[in-house]
């Protein structure tokens, strides 16, 4: 076992109990999956969603680049909100088409998480795992189609 989730172990004051109120929380979100992973719980598809009581251990340099990456979208998507939902000052320059903020946020919101909840079925299309250059192509393409959709490309 990993070092860091020993650490994290060995700190933990949990008992039967406590085990015993996990399963359970386990066997309720089997029962009564999420809509957006639903049938993937209920097939048994080892890719999906499940609660799991140990975190994900990054090491510093994993983090620094996963928390940079989701910091700069994360400041563009507030920055893109702010904007639909207040001035649309984007829209009066013609930096971007109007568009309905609510539709947006759901869009940018389904694409992405598709991406994370369906893994399984990307590699099924895709006859495998997305390699980095996989990865890189769907970035691209995605953002290509958003930006051209709000008409700003």
């Amino acid at each position: 076992m990993d070092a860091q989730y020993q650490k994290l172990l060995d700190l933990a004051p949990y008992g039967p109990t406590d085990y015993q109120r996990w399963e359970s929380a386990k066997q309720s979100l089997r029962d009564n999956p999420p809509s957006s992973t639903g049938q993937l719980i209920k097939a048994g598809t080892p890719q999906a969603w499940e609660l799991d009581p140990i975190p994900v251990v990054l090491d510093s340099q994993e983090w620094e680049s996963f928390a940079g990456a989701l910091s700069q979208r994360m400041r563009l998507i507030d920055l893109l909100l702010q904007d639909v939902y207040g001035p649309q000052r984007w829209i009066a320059e013609g930096k971007m088409a109007p568009v309905d903020p609510e539709h947006l946020l759901y869009m940018l919101w389904a694409t992405t998480q598709h991406y994370a909840d369906f893994g399984h079925q990307i590699e099924t299309l895709n006859a495998g795992p997305l390699s980095d250059a996989d990865w890189q192509k769907a970035t691209d393409s995605v953002k290509t189609m958003i930006l051209r959709g709000i008409g700003a490309l």
